[in-house]
């Protein structure tokens, strides 16, 4: 409603963000290299697409950050979901990245406006941290804290109109590499798809395999225990409130 009175229209693109561990011998210029290859390829097929007319060549465009250590990279980007999957179809196949060693750690669809404005490939570095991906570490806050993050960096290079994060304040944002290495391992249990599996979800032909435990988002259950025990079979409280206490009629408000 608020970008409709601004005379804005709804963006409604794709938001993802992807974590991955270098393959053995490769470097950060190569894989950003690689990834901007990427988005060239992208950039190049909207002009033969049926998605190239006026109102959506300008939404097919790929926004978003990349940033990547010696040894690793995070990576969030913005467009059409069509787009997106092909993005990450293509990502996988990039040399520079182990794609055995990546995770999509973020998915939302139809986000009304973009965070981030164009589209950028930074090196960077930060001292080792010793991060450690606990069973007790949420894996929607593991996920929010680093999009975060990435988000800072990018905004603080664009207030201050310096490219490189390392060089305008930034710099205590970056993740560093052993959260993003710990994130993207393919060893740990959190509920992230890797990226092959992302791909084998959202890409594959349909097919029906009836009872599978596969989903997207994975579902955290909470059981809540005592209710059924504390009352009585008229459904009255074992334990009531204590005298002075009780709730009547009046207390109830439509």
């Amino acid at each position: 409603e608020r970008q409709a009175k601004e005379g804005k229209r709804r963006a409604s693109v794709s938001r993802f963000m992807y974590v991955g561990k270098l393959a053995e011998g490769s470097t950060d210029e190569e894989v950003l290299a690689q990834t901007k290859g990427v988005v060239a390829e992208l950039d190049a097929a909207i002009e033969d697409s049926p998605w190239n007319h006026p109102t959506t060549v300008e939404d097919m465009a790929v926004t978003g950050l990349c940033l990547a250590h010696a040894n690793c990279v995070v990576g969030v980007f913005e467009t059409k979901c069509p787009n997106a999957l092909d993005f990450l179809t293509k990502l996988e196949k990039i040399p520079a990245l182990e794609d055995k060693e990546c995770r999509v750690l973020m998915c939302t669809e139809d986000c009304p406006s973009r965070n981030f404005t164009g589209n950028h490939f930074r090196k960077v570095s930060k001292k080792p941290d010793n991060f450690e991906l606990s069973d007790d570490l949420d894996d929607v806050d593991v996920a929010w804290d680093l999009f975060q993050d990435v988000l800072k960096v990018h905004q603080i290079c664009t207030r201050r109109n310096v490219p490189d994060p390392m060089d305008c304040g930034a710099a205590d944002f970056i993740p560093s590499a052993d959260r993003i290495r710990a994130c993207a391992d393919s060893n740990h249990k959190k509920p992230w798809f890797t990226l092959r599996e992302f791909l084998e979800f959202f890409t594959d032909p349909i097919h029906i395999e009836l009872e599978s435990d596969k989903v997207w988002p994975t579902q955290r259950f909470e059981q809540v225990t005592g209710y059924l025990d504390d009352v009585n079979d008229d459904l009255t409280s074992k334990n009531p409130l204590p005298p002075g206490n009780e709730i009547g009629p009046e207390d109830i408000k439509n």
